[in-house]
């Protein structure tokens, strides 16, 4: 019952009142409020009263947030869930189920404690009364027949209570009974009965007495029937008690939300001043609703109507005796439990705010997925609570009472000590990183600490530790990936660079051992093995193997084509042969990956060896995968440079040959000539050799040939050059001058090789290094060099230009929902979609996951047309991304949040620029999604003025409100 005396009216005006103002002032600059939906079980107005200075409350838990009630009738409720036009819900439990049932509310977040007399109660029930005039009626049994009054069949306190307790006194309503249904609020029950208009009235526990308190009713007018024995309960009743109100959230919304916000209600009863104007005590964990679930399911009522095959009834007609004795002894059961329940609310009566805050704080904990701690400000821990102990230092229970150094290493506790001392004194930490020994193995956690402060008690503070192994081993991978690529590019050597690649690996997991053997020319047997962790002993026995089934796991591996996963070497098949040198090794599992070249042949083998037993992960499997191709591409890109250099060795018997006179009037060919150009020795002797240029390259290319040619006699590099069938293809060519005995030049020979496919792979090779390999766009690295080039030009000639931050709006479902292969399709499409907004000149990166910049040049050199110019562009890109996309059989409808950073020639950094339009983004994701925001707010507001002028101007010349004063007039001259 939502308690409320008449003097505390005013206070309640007057804190609405400014709650109303400051949301009016700040209605301008906030995101859309978080809207919070009242169930109105009295007058809308008495409601929004009691529950407004419930989000004074809330704001300042939640500074950031802006908060809204509202208060509704049953069937308002249910269409504004049913529309989503709510964030949170606070309604009876029967609705509550009913919601939870047909649109996905969350489990509760928090339950009510009501103040009845004085009294903190989290139960309620319903009442059931006539006039005391009424003398037909005294007992259950006297309802049958009468006319009973009642807001609505789908209120729990104001129908379902009573009408469960009258099904139990075998009468069943509304068939034995008239029913008057008088919508909400319940004061028109009691006025239907007061009015003799209905017999009997159904409402909550409660409503009598607050219409006693506020005058509206004479008590000793009214008569309750089957009135219940409860001393511990304050308020008369007719029914059992079930739990109180449920707070939950809707499935739209962000989980930190709802934990900041029920971890606020769990504080509340703190907050005396607010609770008393609410006329309540506070909230606490959520309680057991089951008994309200199996009421609905006894009448059947939303969401249970479907009969099920039997009922309670059936049970009842059947096993009569059986279920009386089953009732006593639940009867003293709950008896026993009520005593209990009696003692144990007089003891938490007696016991000091230091335990109810201790409480409040595990309530807050149960609630969190990620390991919490209470320390204070020596690093002692005083609550611990984990999802699993294997995320923790030691076991929970054995924490408490210990430091932070006398679990922690004095790195990670100096670590912990210091996030500390940041929050005593800003009252938060976020950000810190430290790697600690856990029994899942060595784990990354980032630490969110809060400051908690109790009057007249030294600090407390909460601390969040999140575990981020994950994202830190893909960040690993990505700068040991992005380091061998550009060993690659550098033209590190063969050996070195796969080296690189062993040791990369064995630094992402230290508790691995890697090797890469290749195979011999003839493919029949293991060498060259780049191990430098594995015994020198051990590499020498493994070199030159003859590779089949069962020769280890990498000697099958090569043999087979197949990944070969060992998790014990000591008793598997394939390792029988090598088991006493694996043990004299001290290895015990071996996972190997063939390496293949892109034709498919088996190039050799990436081997993971482990000094303990063990199975692989996904992301194990992944990896090694990834490594594979890795030393695939290195070993490929090195014998593409071998090639060429020994081609460059034996032209003159082996390649493409071709022999002019001293006029370069062509005299002979060979037949690898002909096989690489596509001409006969017909076609081309006699004539000139520069019949084959394909005009990529200039004539000042060709002048400079020559002259080093004339000058040293020989000459050797890379051309462009044109095949019979138009092809342009690259080659290597090698020319020599030929000369006499007295030093004239009488001939040139020049030798060519067609190295289209080692093009290919230095071009694949450069792709790696700067493009997004799933769209093809430039990458961060790509994009950070062209801004760099775009700053420098924009600072000569004064031309704006602007960064574009993209990032996608709920990417992460779809991905849970659909997969990865999904989400990758559809940022494939959005690329495509950015590259046709945009001009020819603009560059579009991804820099990973579900972010994109578009980065704009040669824009006006005045800052308000070019941000003009970027609104146009960002709207067109906002139109785009809108329309839905058709992945495989899915459509799907992706929004993006966009944020602007313009620059010029004030001398921003790329990263300074990165960072502004990351920030918009966030701004235009705050903002409510799928929206742009400028980084800087002047220019927004100017935007939005100008854009705003525009749209009136149209509208007064579409209805002529313009009126001619003057109007100049020239001759042709």
């Amino acid at each position: 019952m939502m308690n409320s005396q008449q003097s505390r009216w005013p206070l309640v005006v007057i804190l609405a009142c400014v709650v109303a103002m400051a949301l009016s002032s700040l209605a301008a600059n906030a995101a859309d409020p978080i809207k919070i939906g009242v169930l109105a079980f009295r007058s809308k107005s008495q409601t929004l009263a009691q529950w407004q200075p419930l989000v004074i409350v809330l704001k300042q838990a939640m500074p950031e947030k802006d908060f809204t009630i509202e208060a509704f009738t049953l069937p308002e409720l249910d269409a504004a869930v049913a529309s989503r036009q709510l964030d949170f819900v606070f309604t009876n439990p029967a609705h509550y189920i009913k919601l939870n049932r047909q649109s996905g509310l969350s489990a509760p977040l928090a339950t009510l404690i009501m103040n009845e007399r004085g009294l903190p109660t989290s139960v309620f029930g319903g009442v059931i009364f006539s006039l005391a005039s009424q003398k037909s009626i005294s007992t259950l049994t006297d309802v049958k027949g009468k006319t009973i009054a009642a807001v609505s069949n789908d209120s729990l306190g104001g129908y379902q209570m009573e009408t469960y307790a009258l099904k139990q006194a075998n009468i069943h309503l509304p068939k034995d009974a008239v029913m008057m249904l008088t919508a909400m609020p319940q004061d028109n029950v009691v006025q239907a009965v007061l009015t003799g208009r209905a017999d009997v009235g159904f409402v909550r526990t409660g409503v009598l007495e607050a219409l006693a308190r506020e005058g509206q009713l004479d008590i000793t007018k009214i008569k309750i029937i089957n009135q219940q024995n409860l001393p511990h309960f304050p308020v008369v009743a007719s029914t059992r008690l079930y739990p109180e109100w449920p707070l939950a959230a809707m499935s739209h919304v962000n989980e930190d939300v709802s934990r900041h916000v029920a971890a606020a209600l769990f504080l509340l009863e703190e907050n005396t001043n607010a609770t008393a104007v609410m006329g309540i005590h506070g909230f606490t964990v959520p309680a057991d609703y089951t008994p309200v679930i199996d009421l609905l399911r006894a009448l059947r009522a939303p969401p249970f109507e479907s009969a099920p095959t039997f009922t309670l009834y059936d049970v009842w007609l059947r096993y009569q005796w059986q279920v009386i004795i089953g009732f006593m002894a639940i009867a003293l059961i709950l008896l026993l439990s009520f005593r209990l329940q009696s003692i144990r609310r007089r003891l938490q009566l007696e016991h000091g705010a230091m335990q109810e805050s201790e409480a409040n704080l595990k309530a807050v904990f149960d609630a969190m997925p990620d390991a919490l701690f209470e320390l204070d400000l020596d690093g002692r821990y005083h609550a611990v609570k984990s999802p699993k102990d294997s995320l923790l230092a030691a076991p929970q229970k054995a924490l408490i009472g210990k430091t932070v150094q006398d679990v922690l290493s004095q790195q990670s506790a100096t670590m912990v000590m210091a996030a500390l001392q940041e929050a005593n004194e800003t009252g938060h930490s976020q950000g810190k990183q430290l790697q600690l020994a856990v029994p899942l193995g060595l784990r990354w956690f980032e630490l969110s600490v809060a400051k908690k402060t109790i009057d007249g008690q030294l600090p407390r503070f909460i601390v969040l530790s999140r575990d981020i192994t994950e994202r830190k081993r893909a960040e690993a991978y990505e700068k040991f990936r992005t380091h061998i690529l550009e060993l690659l590019v550098a033209g590190e050597a063969l050996r070195k660079l796969l080296e690189s690649v062993v040791l990369g690996v064995e630094a992402l997991n230290p508790t691995t051992l890697c090797s890469i053997l290749l195979l011999d020319a003839e493919g029949k047997r293991l060498s060259d093995a780049i191990a430098p962790s594995l015994p020198d002993f051990y590499n020498t026995a493994i070199n030159g193997v003859e590779i089949g089934l069962s020769v280890g796991s990498c000697g099958t591996a090569a043999f087979t084509g197949e990944t070969v996963i060992v998790e014990d070497i000591a008793t598997h098949p394939y390792w029988v042969a090598y088991s006493a040198l694996a043990n004299r090794a001290g290895l015990q599992a071996c996972w190997s990956q063939p390496v293949f070249a892109s034709t498919g042949r088996v190039l050799g083998t990436f081997a993971i060896y482990y000094r303990e037993k063990a199975a692989p992960t996904p992301a194990d499997l992944a990896l090694i995968e990834q490594c594979a191709q890795l030393v695939s591409l290195a070993i490929e890109r090195k014998q593409a440079e071998n090639n060429i250099k020994i081609a460059a060795t034996t032209f003159d018997s082996q390649e493409s040959l071709m022999v002019t006179d001293v006029n370069r009037v062509i005299l002979r060919v060979n037949q690898s000539f002909s096989n690489i150009t596509g001409y006969s020795a017909e076609e081309v002797i006699g004539q000139p050799s520069n019949m084959f240029r394909s005009g990529r390259q200039d004539e000042g290319f060709y002048k400079a040939m020559w002259e080093n040619i004339n000058r040293n006699g020989s000459w050797q590099g890379e051309v462009w050059n044109r095949r019979k069938n138009g092809e342009v293809y690259p080659g290597y060519l090698s020319i020599s001058a030929v000369k006499n005995e007295q030093g004239f030049v009488t001939n040139y020979v020049s030798t060519l090789s067609d190295i289209t496919e080692s093009k290919a792979a230095a071009d694949e090779i450069q792709s790696l290094a700067f493009y997004d390999p799933l769209t093809g766009l430039p990458n961060r690295r790509l994009l950070l060099d062209r801004l760099n080039q775009a700053l420098v030009v924009s600072a000569r000639s004064s031309k704006g230009g602007a960064l574009l931050f993209l990032d996608l709006d709920h990417f992460k479902t779809l991905n849970d929902t659909l997969g990865h292969d999904i989400g990758d399709k559809l940022l494939q499409e959005v690329a495509n979609r950015l590259l046709a907004c945009v001009r020819e000149g603009d560059t579009v990166a991804r820099l990973g996951g579900d972010e994109f910049v578009v980065m704009l040049e040669d824009l006006s050199e005045k800052s308000i047309e070019a941000a003009t110019q970027v609104e146009h562009i960002g709207h067109k890109i906002l139109t785009a991304l809108n329309q839905p996309y058709q992945l495989d059989i899915h459509e799907h409808h992706s929004t993006p949040s966009i944020g602007i950073a313009l620059f010029s020639d004030h001398g921003e950094t790329q990263e300074e620029l990165l960072k502004h339009a990351d920030i918009a983004m966030y701004q235009a994701k705050k903002a409510g999604r799928n929206t742009l925001r400028f980084f800087d707010p002047q220019m927004q507001t100017t935007i939005n003025n100008r854009a705003n002028l525009e749209g009136e101007l149209r509208k007064a010349l579409e209805r002529e409100q313009f009126q001619l004063y003057y109007q100049i007039q020239v001759d042709d001259n």
